[in-house]
């Protein structure tokens, strides 16, 4: 009924076979993927165009993530949330949240983060080494969340971080850094392990102790 409520707002027409409830209700898959990185806090529509807006200039911009999708819903702004400098919401309790609605919705099937990371502009000191500790930080309690979901029933068996290694980010090129391991892209690709590789080393480590 809510999707019905929605494509007749939409104005969109959807081929619909006889037993299509049926269907779906027996219809089965072996995982269910989530990449988490925020929350989507929407308002209602207020009479605006279709849009989709992404800060792709950091801390030079005020501006901030967000969408329009006439005439369903729009994107609002929480005060009380902090943001990053490319203006999405840091609230690594959204990871909890989002596994659980999944876990809820769907009779828990089995749930892999496939994408959970932070970007930043990121610089060796003078011996090389990056010490990311808002990475550390971040990170640290996105997987507490998720632990902790796992602990509340829902079926976690794999976390994927984004990413190992720096990589290229469609909003800021080479200058937004999301790896573990730094890329000197002016030098031969250098790999250096950032502080953050380290500490994910060791906590992969402490997991797989309590795991025995």
């Amino acid at each position: 009924p809510e999707m019905d409520e929605i494509l007749e707002k939409l104005g969109v027409s959807l081929y619909r076979s006889p037993n299509d409830v049926e269907e779906f209700r027996d219809g089965k898959v072996d995982f269910i993927g989530l990449n988490v990185y925020c929350r989507e806090y929407v308002t209602d529509w207020h009479g605006g165009e279709l849009a989709v807006s992404a800060n792709n200039k950091g801390g030079s911009s005020k501006k901030v993530e967000g969408k329009c999708i006439a005439p369903l819903f729009e994107s609002a702004r929480d005060s009380n949330v902090p943001r990053n400098k490319w203006g999405r919401e840091i609230l690594p309790s959204c990871m909890y949240s989002t596994i659980m609605d999944v876990h809820e919705r769907y009779d828990a099937p089995r749930i892999f983060i496939t994408e959970n990371g932070h970007g930043a502009y990121e610089q060796p000191d003078a011996d090389g080494m990056i010490h990311d500790d808002d990475r550390i930080e971040l990170l640290g309690q996105f997987i507490e969340h998720m632990m902790r979901a796992k602990r509340d029933g829902a079926r976690v068996e794999g976390y994927y971080l984004w990413s190992t290694m720096d990589l290229y980010s469609w909003i800021n090129g080479y200058e937004k850094r999301y790896g573990l391991v730094h890329i000197d892209f002016e030098n031969n690709l250098e790999r250096t392990p950032k502080k953050s590789w380290y500490w994910y080393r060791d906590l992969i480590s402490k997991y797989q102790e309590q795991e025995g």
